[in-house]
């Protein structure tokens, strides 16, 4: 879905017609990361977007190290960065659709970001109702057999 910034669009994987280019703005200098996804939304606002099924570029994360210190992808090495554009440019999205007395796609991004969070809270409650289930399933199995349960401790080195 493209209204996440997480769900990852290369730049250079992005094909666009000229006019529409000019038509929304291009890509926002003010923001040292995530221009790319505001744009990619003003693009969905203007026009639509399809998918060639086939690959055509090949991407690859760069880590910063001694190498290539300052040529990291901002993916990985900005990740502080990201997270702080990401609440700017939500809340400044928001405020665009208040001050136009509407509710449309850039209320959306913000929804979505809730949706997301409780999506992920709702899996990680279910992978616990199924370890609960099988530790139970454990504990009367060891009850059936030996009368008793035994809880070990288990120690986990970090």
């Amino acid at each position: 879905m493209l209204l996440q910034p997480q769900i990852f669009i290369p730049p250079i994987s992005f094909l666009y017609r000229k006019e529409v280019y000019e038509k929304v703005g291009g890509y926002s200098e003010a923001l040292p990361v995530l221009g790319d996804w505001d744009s990619n939304l003003t693009f969905l606002l203007n026009s639509d977007i399809a998918v060639i099924p086939k690959s055509l570029t090949n991407y690859h994360h760069r880590m910063q190290n001694v190498v290539n210190k300052g040529y990291s992808n901002t993916v990985v090495d900005g990740t502080n960065k990201h997270r702080q554009y990401d609440v700017i440019l939500r809340n400044y999205l928001l405020r665009e659709d208040i001050k136009n007395n509407k509710l449309g796609l850039r209320y959306v991004v913000n929804i979505e970001r809730d949706h997301q969070k409780l999506s992920n809270t709702l899996n990680n409650l279910n992978l616990m109702e199924g370890m609960l289930s099988a530790m139970t399933k454990d504990m009367v199995r060891a009850i059936k057999k030996h009368g008793f349960w035994v809880v070990r401790k288990v120690f986990i080195r970090k």
